[in-house]
């Protein structure tokens, strides 16, 4: 069966690859000039399903400060400690199911 691939990110080629190794005819069809240049690019062609933590977690969001102190995050926004930085970081910890 030829088949068409749209798409030449982490997932598209994966899917090709694995199209290819059971018999089909496969053509990846990607805008950019070359295999992960576009959202693949951006978080180093990597998946991280495992590694999430479903927004509303205690342990998640207990872990982003050392995160970012560590240096190890994608973004960094600055931060003022300001009078409602306390109460919000507060509240939001004891809106979380345990």
């Amino acid at each position: 069966m030829k088949v068409a691939v749209l798409g030449a990110g982490v997932v598209g080629v994966s899917t090709a690859w694995f199209l290819a190794e059971h018999g089909h005819e496969v053509v990846v069809v990607d805008r950019a000039s070359g295999a992960g240049r576009e959202t693949s690019f951006a978080n180093g062609g990597q998946i991280s399903v495992s590694q999430s933590e479903p927004p509303g977690q205690a342990l998640g969001t207990l872990q982003g400060p050392q995160v970012v102190a560590q240096g190890r995050c994608a973004a960094v926004v600055p931060f003022t400690a300001g009078p409602g930085a306390m109460a919000l970081g507060l509240a939001v910890l004891v809106g979380m199911p345990p």
